[in-house]
């Protein structure tokens, strides 16, 4: 029975949708064990694999951060793996997050990147479409910490807002072609910008593969170069991937430096069952 149009909702509407929530409950999808149980006795489930529920690991957060990034924190308690890859970025180590799906990545790399903007650096943020920079820039900026300038730079800004981007913002999310068509083409523009950043974010690692993985590599090696010879000093990268194997030796060849991993994952986890189904060829 097909539920009724709310827009064309008559007399017996309501009794009308009460059945077919009835029809709903009857026919709700089965519970993810019957379906393996059911299908025990079939070959083409090769392997079942059951990771139990885990609980979330909490660190602690550290004193020292400035008051206006601690008092904005969105939680008075952070996981663990957030305060241990915070304390990585602070001591000036590059690092390469993979841990779970909503796990609080963004997170780990924001702390740091809004204390070093305070104390007079710059921050410069890639991500691969201009609509991962957009969510990112508002998720920063909802932070409303006084003092950070966070703006987006990408082939959507005019040149006036460009301008207003180069005199004044101090975090800087953009893409990769664009660090390589206008940023780093235009270094004299750029010039006390590239000579402030601490921190280079780059988002997605596990994309950076294949030949976009190798224009990327030379991108970020000219990023370097730049920073350096405009007076700055040696960035901390921070790279975020989904799950990927060798996470460092990916992000170690794409920006030329050492690089540790953070995959040890504080946050809460519900049970999951994760089957593999090996279908029959094709005849």
């Amino acid at each position: 029975m097909a539920c009724p149009d709310p827009l064309d909702a008559g007399p017996g509407h309501l009794r009308h949708t009460m059945l077919d929530q009835d029809a709903l409950n009857e026919t709700r999808t089965p519970a993810v064990g019957q379906i393996l149980a059911d299908l025990s006795e079939d070959p083409r489930l090769v392997h079942v694999h059951h990771q139990a529920a885990r609980s979330a690991r909490y660190g602690s957060i550290p004193n020292d951060l400035p008051e206006a990034i601690h008092g904005a924190l969105p939680h008075d308690k952070l996981w663990s793996h957030q305060t241990s890859t915070i304390e990585t970025i602070r001591r000036g180590r590059s690092v390469a997050i993979t841990t779970g799906t909503a796990s609080g990545k963004s997170l780990c790399f924001q702390v740091p990147v809004m204390e070093q903007v305070l104390s007079g650096g710059t921050a410069l943020l890639i991500y691969p479409t201009k609509a991962l920079a957009q969510d990112q820039l508002m998720s920063m900026s909802r932070w409303g910490v006084p003092g950070v300038v966070a703006a987006a730079y990408d082939g959507d800004c005019s040149p006036q807002e460009r301008a207003w981007v180069r005199a004044h913002a101090n975090a800087v999310f953009t893409n990769p072609e664009m660090l390589h068509n206008s940023i780093l083409a235009s270094g004299h523009q750029w010039a006390a910008f590239l000579r402030s950043v601490k921190i280079v974010v780059v988002d997605e690692l596990h994309a950076l593969r294949g030949v976009f993985g190798s224009n990327v590599a030379h991108v970020l090696r000219r990023l370097r170069r730049s920073i350096l010879h405009h007076g700055g000093q040696e960035p901390v990268f921070v790279f975020t991937s989904a799950t990927i194997g060798e996470p460092t030796a990916l992000a170690s060849d794409l920006a030329g430096i050492p690089v540790q991993v953070s995959d040890d994952d504080g946050s809460p986890s519900g049970p999951r069952s994760i089957a593999i189904w090996n279908p029959a060829l094709a005849t």
